[in-house]
């Protein structure tokens, strides 16, 4: 079994029917009217852009993404007289920005894509560059976003095919293209799209859709909290004999949980309504999905006792005010370790570390802590990966001494370590709240410059592969 990151995510749906009661009186519609239609033209760009209006073309807008990425190139085609051109700059020395990413949408009512089953077009490049993603369905609402990743370019001309996981659902879509075009190394290239449109392909195979990156993957939640389920898409078998994947957007799918009062669904979201255990899996259409997503349902860490503010140093707590912090991964060399402060369940934030060997919380230069008066240091620990035997998590505290640097005689550090023998003892699945005094940190003399808190488990260099690799953390304070 594999564990999955679990992503906080807030959307709202709307619903697009609206039904008109008059009363009173009743009429019968007459046989004039009319159900509104979309287009179902297919061509997106020929030799020229179709049917997309005026105001089509949107660069991202995160301060990296170069705004003028395309022109139409009347002098290279695969067909007719002109493709569309992308240039992407290089990553450094460019004042336009650093990558190429962009969406086409159509300015206006959207088109009724139920008829195709494959987004297609030719392309070729300069080089033989990978592409990060092509795909379609980005626009103001992007409830149908599906992509290919990782693409590589090549100087001759190249079909791209892109299977649209359930065309039913694409009755009014207007996000046409997008693309993301990272640097070669650091240099910038060109390549050409043709002939970029909609198609119904006779000769692609049946779909074989996927959660979860077609795994069964477990992992931990809170009560109260709403996942999205990733690695979502399907595979499909094209003409030529080459099997394509692409990620696509749960909105495709319909989701169903083993224990509703655990994990509810609704179209794409799982929330935790309660505490135990649920299997989610899915369908596209009436074909089931491989993969699964077998979810705990956990509480939040216990409310921190009230204490007066003085007798209190928060570093990380939703309980009381927290002092400045520069940072909760550091990124060290050599640490694998991802996540730091970044799970919010209504108002209630949690520390998540993944791939977790040795990662660091760092309170620098004017923002180090005098914890000379403090006698205690606490910390809600959750480990989420089942504990095999031998496994620890050591927490260490660095102390900077009186020159406030890093090196030298007045450092000080120490540390604790928990294993599922100890007092507290470590566990899986649930929370364990530590209150350690100070005299239990062997060579902690000094903290009236306390910098860091360290992380290590036995997944660090230098000893064998832990099993320890997803710790979630909460409340850490100092004090008295």
């Amino acid at each position: 079994m594999k564990t999955i990151k679990f992503i906080n995510k807030k959307n709202s749906l709307v619903l697009g029917l609206i039904l008109l009661l008059t009363v009173g009186c009743e009429r019968e519609l007459s046989d004039d009217v009319v159900s509104a239609t979309f287009s179902n033209t297919a061509e997106i760009f020929t030799d020229n852009f179709v049917g997309l209006g005026s105001n089509f073309y949107f660069p991202y807008s995160d301060g990296y993404a170069k705004l003028d990425i395309f022109e139409v190139d009347s002098e290279v085609s695969y067909v007719g007289s002109s493709s569309l051109r992308i240039d992407v700059p290089n990553e450094i020395g460019d004042p336009g920005g650093s990558y190429a990413g962009a969406f086409f949408r159509i300015d206006g009512a959207g088109r009724d894509l139920t008829e195709y089953n494959a987004l297609t077009f030719w392309v070729k490049s300069t080089g033989a560059p990978f592409i990060q993603s092509f795909g379609f369905g980005q626009s103001e609402v992007q409830d149908f976003q599906t992509s290919i990743s990782n693409f590589q370019l090549s100087t001759t001309w190249t079909k791209v095919v892109i299977p649209i996981p359930d065309a039913s659902r694409l009755t009014e879509e207007k996000g046409m293209f997008w693309l993301v075009a990272l640097p070669d190394n650091g240099a910038g290239y060109s390549f050409w799209i043709d002939e970029l449109k909609f198609e119904y392909l006779g000769g692609l195979g049946q779909l074989r859709p996927f959660i979860s990156n077609g795994q069964d993957v477990t992992g931990i939640g809170f009560e109260g909290e709403t996942l999205s389920i990733a690695g979502v898409g399907v595979t499909a078998n094209l003409a030529n004999g080459q099997d394509v994947s692409v990620v696509s957007s749960p909105n495709f799918f319909t989701f169903t949980s083993s224990n509703p009062s655990v994990a509810a669904t609704n179209v794409s979201e799982v929330s935790l309504v309660g505490g135990g255990t649920a299997t989610i899996t899915a369908q596209l259409g009436n074909t089931d999905a491989a993969g699964s997503l077998t979810v705990s349902s956990s509480a939040l860490a216990p409310t921190p006792p009230a204490r007066d503010a003085a007798d209190v140093i928060s570093i990380f707590s939703d309980a009381y005010t927290n002092v400045p912090v520069n940072h909760f991964n550091g990124y060290w060399g050599g640490s694998t370790t991802q996540g730091q402060d970044d799970i919010n369940i209504n108002g209630n934030n949690i520390i998540k570390f993944t791939a977790i060997n040795y990662v660091g919380t760092e309170f620098l230069g004017a923002n180090t802590i005098d914890a000379s008066q403090m006698t205690h240091f606490h910390m809600d620990i959750l480990i989420e990966t089942p504990l095999q035997p031998g496994d620890f998590l050591r927490i260490g505290l660095q102390d900077l001494g009186a020159d406030n640097a890093f090196g030298g005689a007045p450092d000080r550090f120490g540390a604790i370590t928990l294993r599922s023998n100890t007092t507290p003892a470590l566990i899986n699945g649930g929370w364990v709240s530590l209150d350690v005094p100070f005299s239990s940190f062997p060579g902690l003399s000094t903290r009236a410059n306390l910098a860091q808190i360290v992380y290590v488990t036995d997944g660090t260099v230098g000893f064998l592969p832990g099993s320890i690799t997803s710790v979630f953390i909460d409340n850490i304070y100092f004090y008295r």
